[in-house]
């Protein structure tokens, strides 16, 4: 099973990484910083340009003071209606 960065769950995964950084009152920038990123590879991960390996996921809720379970428990929820709906096709 081959997995694009267009799948809904990702555009979810995208989503939630954005609203994280957010709530956390951190730009791309200072989250790139925190990361040892280049702001950019913030920016495509937030566009859904690059996959976020995870790893990453981990450490980017960490440094916005979240829970890499808590979007984790979001996309498994995401990925139960994706299954619904493809058995009802």
């Amino acid at each position: 099973m081959s997995i694009s960065i267009h799948d809904s769950r990702y555009q979810v995964l995208q989503t939630q990484l954005t609203q994280l950084r957010q709530a956390a009152g951190l730009t791309q920038v200072q989250l790139a910083r925190r990361l040892k990123l280049g702001q950019s590879f913030v920016s495509k991960i937030e566009r859904g340009e690059a996959y976020v390996e995870v790893l990453l996921l981990i450490e980017w809720c960490a440094a916005c003071g979240g829970q890499a379970t808590d979007i984790i428990k979001q996309l498994t929820k995401q990925s139960s209606k994706v299954k619904v709906m493809a058995s009802k096709n």
